[in-house]
C-alpha cells in the first residue's frame, strides 16, 4: 500500500518512466497525489497517482522530494470512541467502504471521516484508510474502512480538497 500526500516543496515534475524520461506534468506545491512507493526499475523513483492539467486521474514517476501525510492535515484530536485520531469534515460526498470493498455508507457535504495514517487502498489507490466516520446528524461510528477520495473534480491543492482538518 501507499499513501495520499501533499507536496511540501517546490515543484515536482512528473515523469511518463520510471527512469524518469519525458516529463508529462507537475505536482505544485499544497498539491494532493498518491504516492505507491519506490519502483523495482530505478532507485529514487517513486510511482505516483495525480490528477494532470487535463482534469484527469493519471499515473506517473517522481524522485524524492519534500511531502507530508495527508492525514496530518486533519484536525488532530482524542474521540471517546476511536482514540486519538485525526479528523477531516467532507466538501463532496464520498463513499465508505469496509476493506473487503463492500459499500458501508455514503457520507454528504459536512460530514466527517476520522483517520490514524495517510494510507491509500492496495487496489484502489483513492480508497484513504479510516477508522471511523460521523454523519451530521448521528454519532460518531468505527469503521475499519476507506473512504473513497475525489480526485476526479475540484481542487488538488489541500486547502480546497475534497477533505480538510475541522
Amino acid at each position: 500500500m501507499g499513501d495520499h500526500l501533499v507536496n511540501e516543496g517546490s515543484a515536482i515534475p512528473v515523469f511518463r518512466q520510471s527512469d524518469l524520461y519525458d516529463q508529462k506534468g507537475t505536482l505544485y506545491n499544497g498539491e494532493v497525489f498518491i504516492n505507491l512507493g519506490v519502483t523495482t526499475g530505478y532507485l529514487n523513483s517513486w510511482e505516483v497517482r495525480f490528477r494532470n492539467s487535463n482534469g484527469d486521474f493519471d499515473s506517473g514517476f517522481i524522485r524524492s522530494s519534500v511531502f507530508g501525510g495527508l492525514h496530518t492535515y486533519g484536525k488532530r484530536i482524542t474521540d471517546p470512541t476511536l482514540g486519538s485520531c485525526y479528523r477531516f469534515k467532507t466538501r463532496t460526498a464520498l463513499v465508505l467502504v469496509n476493506n473487503a470493498g463492500t459499500i458501508k455508507s455514503v457520507l454528504a457535504v459536512g460530514d466527517y471521516i476520522y483517520t490514524k495514517s495517510s494510507t491509500c487502498g492496495s487496489s484502489q489507490p483513492r480508497n484513504f484508510k479510516i477508522i471511523g466516520y460521523k454523519k451530521a446528524s448521528g454519532n460518531v461510528t468505527a469503521l475499519d474502512g476507506f473512504a473513497t477520495l475525489n480526485y476526479d473534480t475540484g481542487s488538488m491543492i489541500n486547502s480546497n480538497f475534497c477533505i480538510y482538518g475541522a
